[in-house]
């Protein structure tokens, strides 16, 4: 779900609970950090009986916005070649801002997921009439993620192994008719591989 400016946002409240990020030509990419913030606006009730109304409904307000029961929980996994590489969780009990910096397991992934995991309660516009002692209780919504911003990369290269480039000269100097049959297909398999994995990356 697109928003203005380039804005994920999750939220109950018929919004999406789940979203996605990838490169349109579904080659990998680097996740360094991003900027979430969460929504908390989950309520509990004090459990004493409703205070009467005031002129400025301050003790009537104190009793309904009591505490905050539950965290909003946004999960973040990277997922790579169809297999999960990374994970990580941001949550909090009230709302909030966070600057998330991702390690190395989020440093090749060519999709990654966003999941809202938030409980649902009742939405009272105007509790003053319908609250009761201790219930819990939502305004507008429960709550929400926004995706603020969020720093890619693409992958860093491999470093070959340090043999690697002296085998590879010793290979085109003497020619291909010396190389073994056996090294032949090993060679093979492994161009084979790193195809298969080419085309998972770019088809559509």
């Amino acid at each position: 779900m697109a928003y203005p400016d380039g804005v994920t946002y999750l939220h109950d409240d018929s919004g999406a609970s789940e979203s996605f990020l990838g490169r349109v030509d579904r080659k990998g990419f680097s996740v360094r950090s991003a900027t979430i913030i969460i929504q908390n606006l989950i309520w509990k009730a004090s459990t004493k009986p409703m205070p009467p109304y005031d002129d400025d409904d301050t003790a009537l307000r104190k009793w309904a916005f009591h505490n905050k029961p539950y965290d909003v929980v946004l999960n973040i996994i990277g997922v790579n070649d169809g297999e999960v590489v990374g994970q990580k969780q941001v949550k909090s009990r009230k709302s909030h801002l966070f600057d998330i910096k991702f390690g190395k397991t989020f440093g090749e992934v060519d999709m990654l997921f966003f999941q809202l995991s938030i409980p649902s309660f009742d939405h009272f516009f105007d509790f003053y009439e319908m609250l009761e002692p201790g219930q819990i209780w939502c305004g507008e919504f429960c709550g929400g993620a926004i995706v603020e911003r969020i720093s890619l990369d693409d992958p860093a290269p491999v470093p070959l192994p340090a043999s690697l480039p002296l085998l590879g000269g010793a290979l085109l100097f003497l020619g291909r008719r010396c190389i073994p049959a056996a090294g032949s297909a090993g060679v093979a398999a492994l161009w084979r591989k790193a195809g298969s994995r080419a085309e998972f990356s770019s088809r559509a």
